[in-house]
């Protein structure tokens, strides 16, 4: 193997996310060659391989993010080589409004040893209440960009339409809501989010230990 053969891969694949698991190829057992599995992920909204965990604040609007779902993670996983212990790999729920999930994998590195790492990831359903509290409050005062849920909002609660910019920092009209009709307003979207969390937060939390898992 030449000695830059890892870089070419890198600036080959220089816009994908590598598992490589070896610190440098003078680590490598000659019984090894490096080899690459390339696994293509679907990121449309609706495809199963990402799911929406949250929205951060970018400036004065809320950008929807996405993490990897289960489907994928197995995927890459696997490509990888990573295995995880199923008797070490599980879920359960703490209280009423907590899940918490644990995850074990391993890997054999090309040297030839392996190593292990575990991670958990919990899921409090009371503190993502206050996020979305605090997101929909934002919103009903600065203006909701996103043209959809602007015009279902437009159709339920009294208001006006502004100029804003979205997410993508380009000139927009947004639906800002009526003082007397913003509780109304965050009341129900906190509701709205909330049911489709609780129904999902458990998933949320295998899927968030096993990618913790899973980075390199």
């Amino acid at each position: 193997m030449e000695n830059n053969s890892l870089m070419k891969i890198q600036e080959q694949y220089k816009d994908c996310n590598l598992l490589l698991p070896a610190v440098s190829e003078a680590q490598l057992n000659p019984f090894y060659k490096l080899t690459i599995m390339e696994v293509k992920a679907d990121i449309s909204e609706n495809s199963g391989d990402i799911f929406p965990v949250g929205k951060i604040k970018a400036g004065n609007d809320w950008v929807e993010t996405f993490s990897p779902g289960k489907p994928l993670l197995m995927k890459l996983a696997a490509a990888a080589g990573i295995q995880f212990d199923p008797t070490n790999t599980y879920g359960e729920r703490v209280s009423k409004n907590r899940y918490k999930a644990k995850a074990y994998g391993g890997v054999k590195l090309p040297d030839g040893t392996s190593k292990t790492h575990c991670d958990e990831k919990v899921i409090d359903l009371d503190d993502e209440e206050e996020n979305y509290r605090l997101e929909f409050f934002d919103k009903s005062i600065a203006g909701i960009t996103d043209d959809r849920a602007a015009k279902a909002a437009a159709k339920m609660f009294d208001g006006e339409w502004i100029d804003a910019v979205n997410k993508h920092d380009k000139p927009c009209k947004a639906y800002k809501i009526a003082e007397k009709d913003r509780q109304a307003y965050i009341e129900r979207s906190v509701m709205v989010n909330m049911t489709l969390l609780r129904k999902t937060a458990a998933e949320k939390a295998m899927t968030g230990a096993i990618l913790r898992v899973s980075e390199p």
